[in-house]
């Protein structure tokens, strides 16, 4: 199986709203910048308690949780661990990816068992960042095709509706009625 291009990567990433959570204010404001290359918006914590409100207030907000969290270890108030721990009490299908540091193997074990979808190495290069998001993409294309019956499938994050490889075009009301039933289907 081919690897998927960069630009292939962005038609799926550019859909997604990240939550990245970070103590360190230099490691934050860089790595914001490489996040937001990828995605369609990165909203910042500076620690574990002010990401775990965040998370709630944007589910309120949006009426659906973030796409990724992407979080330090080490992390005052709050560590990384026990924000993930909380936000998969409430949400334990959320993509989570840990950043963690040479000195954070001791953690692996707990968060592997948590089942955290991704780790990246500090320090941070542009190419952990592609490949962790390459990863996530890829599991969030296979999830995102529905089958409705033998026919039709509907790929939830391209908004396309297909008879078989036909692509069938949908006008904005049909294409949230979909949504819709998709979202009573999963309740």
């Amino acid at each position: 199986m081919n690897q998927p291009s960069i630009k292939e990567i962005l038609i799926t990433s550019k859909k997604l709203n990240v939550l990245y959570v970070e103590d360190n204010k230099e490691a934050r404001e860089s790595t914001f910048l490489m996040l937001n290359n990828f995605f369609k918006k990165v909203v910042l914590a500076t620690n574990g308690l002010e990401g775990l409100e965040l998370y709630e207030n944007y589910f309120y907000e949006k009426n659906h949780y973030f796409d990724i969290v992407i979080s330090d270890i080490e992390m005052p108030k709050l560590d990384g661990i026990s924000m993930s721990k909380s936000i998969y009490k409430i949400n334990n299908e959320q993509k989570i990816i840990i950043i963690t540091s040479y000195s954070d193997k001791d953690y692996l074990i707990d968060l592997i068992k948590l089942g955290v979808d991704g780790f990246i190495q500090k320090p941070l290069s542009f190419n952990q960042i592609t490949d962790v998001v390459m990863n996530i993409c890829d599991s969030y294309k296979k999830e995102s095709i529905i089958r409705l019956d033998n026919e039709y499938t509907f790929d939830k994050i391209q908004k396309l509706l297909f008879r078989g490889n036909e692509k069938i075009t949908l006008h904005y009301n049909e294409l949230k009625l979909l949504d819709y039933f998709h979202l009573i289907i999963n309740i």
